[in-house]
């Protein structure tokens, strides 16, 4: 499990995060909601250990995350940011495989196999060839979905007991890839994957996590099923919006705001 308990982040005199508490099971799909600048990615780098809090503690499996070698800590849980660059004409395969660089290589044929899950599962087969500069911003999200993946896929396709933080990983894509890709991490938290989100589109929040835990001005203002988590009164006291949730058919729910566009 992969936790934090308690956790402030100062910068200068303000708070970024405020004795947040937050935990990660294995085979758990969590979204991290809230407006921008309420500490999401502040808090995803402290989960991911990149960043050491002012006060309390973030820990994998119990141990605090700063005393995890960085080579076996990488082999437990992968990160993808909201913008990640790669320098060079690398192509999506060599990008990929840059996730297999924490682990001790198997033969060959169980190598390959591993990055042909990875790419299976992200839908990057048809980029594989094609370098990172030439692909758009959802393709290249995409290509760094795969890369986390192979950094904790086995060569059977499941990960069980590791975990993947992704920082607003669909808001590049179209809407067929968005979900798409939440549908794939879902299934493979199936096989025991952890996964954390941020994510801004609340109907597909609600569709893709078991939790979904909401932040406001550096604090957890509620953290539990969608259902119950994201009412109408939360929705317009955090997002100051107001909105309705629609059944639709087939089953499911959608977000309608009120009022037209300022």
């Amino acid at each position: 499990m992969i936790a934090a308990a308690g956790v402030t982040v100062m910068r200068r005199d303000r708070a970024l995060l405020r004795d947040v508490s937050l935990a990660l099971a294995p085979g758990e799909c969590v979204a991290l909601v809230g407006r921008n600048g309420a500490g999401k990615s502040t808090l995803l780098k402290v989960l991911a250990g990149d960043l050491a809090p002012d006060d309390g503690v973030a820990t994998l499996d119990g141990a605090r995350l700063a005393a995890w070698p960085l080579r076996d800590l990488a082999r437990r849980r992968a990160v993808v940011l909201q913008h990640t660059t790669v320098a060079g004409a690398f192509t999506a395969a060599e990008v990929v495989g840059l996730g297999r660089m924490p682990h001790d290589r198997l033969d060959p044929a169980a190598e390959r196999a591993i990055l042909r899950h990875a790419a299976g599962h992200a839908g990057i087969a048809a980029l594989w060839g094609r370098t990172i500069e030439t692909l758009s911003g959802g393709e290249r999200q995409r290509v760094h979905l795969a890369r986390a993946l192979a950094q904790v896929l086995d060569a059977d396709g499941k990960a069980a007991d590791r975990f993947v933080l992704l920082d607003e990983p669909i808001a590049a894509m179209d809407l067929a890839h968005q979900r798409a890709t939440l549908g794939l991490l879902r299934r493979v938290a199936a096989g025991g994957l952890g996964v954390l989100a941020v994510l801004h589109d609340l109907t597909l929040a609600a569709a893709f996590a078991d939790r979904v835990v909401v932040l406001a001005d550096g604090a957890v203002c509620a953290d539990g099923a969608p259902a119950d988590v994201l009412d109408e009164a939360l929705i317009r006291r955090v997002f100051d919006v107001e909105a309705r949730w629609l059944a639709v058919p087939g089953g499911g729910r959608t977000l309608v705001y009120a009022g037209a566009l300022a």
